[in-house]
């Protein structure tokens, strides 16, 4: 690692954070016809909710002594990357990639729209078979990402092929929200190793960004008949400025009218409340409201509003804004901390989308996991080096 770059106010929470307000805004002004106009609650509640973020933040801030540059990782590449390349990474291929590679190769009747449909039933309907699967999937694409956290150490050839191995676990969740948290975390992770320039780590996002609206384009997202101009246009307006719409739409109206608290975990909930909710499936997907394009993301205001009111936007909104800026004040203490400023950057864009630092505890729970498990090899090694 090396010292701190000028340039790291790029990603830095509180400009992320900015920049993702200022384009709703001024997204919902110019396409102002494509959306029902926003109650002043609705910005009221955003309102209070910058505020709070920008709290947090600020207490942080004001909590640094000094930037303090210490990389404490091992000499070399960890034992965790050489079990991940000798029995994690082909043991994947074999069993999990492989055969879900070869299914669709030798079926080319079907599309990867109904695919992505045919996981998204088996997700609602609770198969899981399907849900341990995808976990394995964000497992290995989480498990590259740390690997990739000691790049500078390995072979280039050997950064290649994890770094591949991420993306190919990342694509066959048929999912843009992995892709997007793999994007953003190995670009981060190379540039601050100095493996990638400036340039590239631009050029990625942009490839992103592409492959986002492409893939969109090709799972018939805006229409099969429309042009890519008008999908492009359509996808923009959902995905980007959609969320805050349907949340405007919550707010005004009071639907979707969600049985129990939406921002725990059902499984948490179903311990805590008895109601008919716990003999369904988990829900993963919000209903669709009209807005009047459909949409059924809410933004990450939905379930603190929705579970607390604006008490819990502003308690959420500040723990947020105070997580965010904490990991990224800790990026150059270690490899572990850059792995995990990396990674929380993904909840921190998908603000706009959905609540995820809560509702992705899944991801959390197996980036903690693979954290312990690197530090659990270290210590066995390094307990066997004292034996011999």
């Amino acid at each position: 690692m090396q010292k701190i770059k000028t340039s790291d106010w790029i990603i830095n929470p509180v400009f992320i954070f900015s920049v993702l307000l200022i384009t709703q805004i001024c997204g919902h002004i110019i396409f102002s016809d494509s959306f029902y106009p926003l109650d002043a609650k609705t910005w009221g509640i955003i309102a209070a909710g910058v505020l709070a973020y920008l709290t947090g933040c600020m207490l942080v801030v004001s909590s640094i002594v000094e930037n303090e540059v210490n990389d404490c990782a091992m000499g070399a590449a960890p034992g965790f990357v050489w079990i991940l390349l000798v029995i994690l990474l082909p043991s994947y291929a074999v069993f999990i990639a492989a055969p879900q590679v070869i299914n669709v190769i030798t079926d080319p009747g079907i599309s990867f729209t109904e695919i992505r449909n045919d996981l998204i039933d088996s997700v609602t309907a609770n198969d899981r078979m399907v849900i341990y699967i995808s976990y394995i999937h964000y497992a290995v694409a989480l498990a590259c990402l740390l690997a990739i956290a000691y790049a500078d150490r390995l072979k280039i050839e050997v950064v290649i092929f994890i770094a591949v191995s991420g993306l190919l676990a990342s694509f066959l969740t048929y999912g843009r929200n992995i892709l997007l948290l793999y994007f953003m975390s190995i670009g981060v992770i190379l540039y601050f190793q100095n493996l990638i320039s400036k340039k590239i780590a631009l050029t990625a996002l942009i490839g992103f960004i592409f492959f986002f609206f492409a893939f969109a384009y090709f799972m018939g997202k805006g229409g099969a008949k429309a042009g890519w101009i008008e999908n492009i246009a359509w996808n923009f307006k959902v995905y980007i400025l959609g969320g805050i719409a349907a949340f405007n739409s919550y707010v005004e109206f009071g639907e979707p009218n969600n049985l129990g608290p939406v921002l725990l975990p059902k499984f948490i909930t179903g311990i805590f409340f008895i109601s008919d909710a716990q003999n369904q499936p988990a829900s993963k997907f919000f209903p669709f409201v009209e807005t009047p394009l459909p949409v059924n993301v809410y933004t990450a205001f939905f379930p603190w509003y929705h579970d607390a009111g604006i008490v819990g936007v502003l308690i959420g909104f500040f723990l947020i804004g105070l997580v965010s800026m904490y990991l990224f004040s800790k990026r150059y203490k270690s490899r572990l901390n850059l792995f995990a400023f990396s990674i929380s950057l993904y909840p921190l864009v998908m603000i706009i989308f959905e609540e995820q630092y809560f509702r992705a505890y899944p991801l959390w729970g197996m980036s903690f996991l693979l954290i312990i498990s690197l530090l659990a090899i270290e210590k066995i090694k390094f307990s066997l080096q004292l034996v011999k």
